[in-house]
């Protein structure tokens, strides 16, 4: 079951984004391995954890343009296409941003039309961590090396195992 959620234009109290602005959160946030591997860089999928996983490049400049919006208050928000899967492209609303201690930024926010949802993604460079979970599943992204960078959908376990906790403490409150 996939989970498809059109890209909007985001509308601040000013008014429309510009041209420029809009078009830039318009852009998918990962790319083919195709435009890498032809220049003779082969990584093995062997290494990618997850019920199912991909390697794809990763567009740097986006989460750039994401982190200078949102941290310089040109904007109160900044949407990211995340392509995860061909089924699975989700968009984020980054709506904070924190420079971290090894000089690099973190992105966080909400996912559009997705109650509970939310993205984090770390950047130190080339190097990306992230997280994006949703109702309908987790998901992972990390440096696979030689530009490359691995998404994988995670096993609903530790999940399943957090909300089960929850219920039994909603229903004895006072253990």
């Amino acid at each position: 079951m996939g989970l498809r959620v059109p890209l909007l234009a985001l509308v601040t109290a000013v008014g429309v984004l510009p041209a420029s602005a809009a078009e830039a959160q318009d852009r998918t946030l990962f790319g083919p391995v195709e435009s890498v591997a032809s220049e003779g860089v082969a990584v093995s999928s062997a290494s990618v954890e997850g019920l199912r996983s991909r390697l794809a490049t990763i567009d740097l400049e986006a989460l750039e343009q994401a982190r200078a919006a949102v941290s310089g208050a040109e904007v109160p928000e900044w949407t990211l296409a995340l392509n995860l899967f061909d089924d699975v492209v989700l968009t984020g609303v980054v709506d904070s941003t924190a420079s971290t201690f090894s000089g690099g930024f973190s992105l966080s926010g909400r996912l559009l039309g997705v109650p509970l949802g939310s993205v984090t993604i770390v950047v130190n460079g080339e190097r990306v961590a992230g997280a994006v979970r949703a109702p309908e599943g987790s998901y992972s992204i990390r440096t696979a090396g030689n530009g490359l960078y691995a998404v994988s959908e995670m096993p609903p376990v530790a999940l399943e195992c957090e909300a089960e906790q929850l219920h039994l403490e909603a229903e004895n409150p006072h253990r």
